[in-house]
């Protein structure tokens, strides 16, 4: 659909057309794989990081500097063991 309003020397012209998506078929950079899961066990050095932390033991200032992943390993450590070891939903 092609909308043209014409006012003197001024005008608009609207193109609308349904929605075409591009999809590159062979993108040159694949997206590195960084799920937490996939590294069971994590290496050693993960591992050793996530051990020496102790998060109920942390009071607020100190919790605040905890890395993330940390806090994310912690909680999949927990989500596995409420479900038994399983690691897949």
């Amino acid at each position: 659909l092609v909308a043209v309003k014409s006012y003197g020397f001024i005008g608009t012209v609207r193109v609308q057309c349904p929605h075409h998506p591009i999809i590159e078929s062979k993108p040159d950079n694949s997206p590195p794989d960084l799920r937490l899961a996939h590294f069971d066990p994590p290496f050693e050095p993960l591992r050793s990081l996530v051990d020496g932390v102790t998060l109920d033991d942390l009071d607020d200032k100190a919790h605040r500097h905890v890395p993330y992943v940390v806090v994310l390993m912690k909680a999949l450590e927990r989500w596995r063991g409420a479900r038994g070891g399983a690691a897949d939903g």
